[in-house]
């Protein structure tokens, strides 16, 4: 029980990052080295996810695995957007309760 809400939790956190990304594609921040980490986190995490959502009989190890990815991912993230000049764009928390900003899609 604790690791399927541990698992949907990270699942959360992912795709919450994803759509964060997805929001600054265009933007110029995407032509950044940031860009292209933030990215590689984000593929990184997700393959974290699958792999323990995935593996019969995953226990701690695949569980800590997901959620050091995610908070990488996460941190990849906090990084891109801080090159933005303009920071009245980012604000919120996500509903995963880490208390990190979010891209608004205003």
């Amino acid at each position: 029980m604790l690791i399927d809400l541990t698992l949907e939790s990270c699942a959360i956190e992912v795709k919450e990052i994803q759509e964060s990304m997805s929001g600054l594609a265009f933007s110029r921040l995407a032509d950044t080295a940031a860009w292209v980490h933030a990215s590689w986190t984000l593929a990184q995490a997700q393959g974290a996810l699958r792999r323990a959502q995935c593996t019969p009989g995953a226990g701690s190890c695949e569980l800590e695995a997901a959620a050091a990815a995610a908070r990488s991912a996460r941190a990849a993230l906090r990084a891109l957007v801080s090159l933005s000049p303009r920071s009245d764009v980012y604000a919120g928390t996500p509903s995963t309760g880490m208390g990190n900003r979010v891209i608004r899609h205003d």
